[in-house]
């Protein structure tokens, strides 16, 4: 049976190329997968690295340290060779889709939710803005009841929405989403693309209302 990793030195104290100690999660082909499927060491050496991610310098680099410098040692050769294993077995696929849905997991808990500069430290700011213009439009409704003619009818409360929303207000309001999805709490809750499209819309509605995009 073959050994998960067969370098002979154990003085090369290295694993996956890089800057890691040698260490046994490290190993992710077991025996009996390797048995399995007969992948030979330094094929083994190379899925390993890429499902950690490495890039192809290091991983060429470890690949020419532990098995020497050969035709097939390039970056293209080593790539085609891990391409072919993961064409023909679905073990190796799973891994692979395994690999890259825990980076991407990573990757978005980790990013900060601030679409543009200053987002989460303005979502002060935003409220304010949105509840005084808030208020504005209310007053303004209120005056607009007080003097309709008596016997006319009311505006529905769609069409006073209408009316009192101005492109300002509404910037407003997509400074106060933005606020709020920048919220530690709701990191995740809407992709990074949405975001940036109600960013763009509200740079459409100052550029309406004059008012200038900070």
């Amino acid at each position: 049976m073959l050994r998960i990793l067969n370098f002979d030195s154990a003085k090369d104290g290295v694993f996956s190329g890089g800057n890691e100690p040698n260490s046994p999660e490290k190993a992710i082909l077991g025996p009996d997968l390797v048995d399995k499927l007969q992948i030979d060491v330094a094929e083994q050496y190379l899925i390993e690295q890429r499902l950690q991610d490495q890039d192809w310098d290091t991983i060429k680099s470890g690949s020419e340290h532990r098995f020497g410098v050969s035709s097939s040692s390039s970056k293209s050769a080593l790539a085609m060779r891990v391409s072919r294993r993961r064409k023909k077995h679905i073990e190796i696929r799973s891994l692979f889709e395994q690999a890259s849905l825990k980076k991407r997991s990573k990757r978005q808990q980790g990013k900060k939710h601030n679409w543009e500069t200053g987002v989460q430290n303005g979502h002060v700011r935003a409220e304010e803005t949105m509840w005084a213009e808030h208020e504005a439009c209310a007053e303004r409704t209120q005056r607009e009841r007080r003097e309709r003619p008596q016997g006319t009818s009311p505006k529905t409360c769609d069409q006073e929405l209408t009316r009192c929303i101005t492109p300002r207000e509404a910037a407003a309001a997509a400074d106060m989403l933005l606020a709020f999805l920048g919220q530690a709490e709701l990191r995740g809750v809407m992709a990074q693309t949405d975001c940036l499209s109600i960013v763009r819309v509200r740079s459409r509605l100052r550029e309406q209302a004059d008012v200038r995009c900070r």
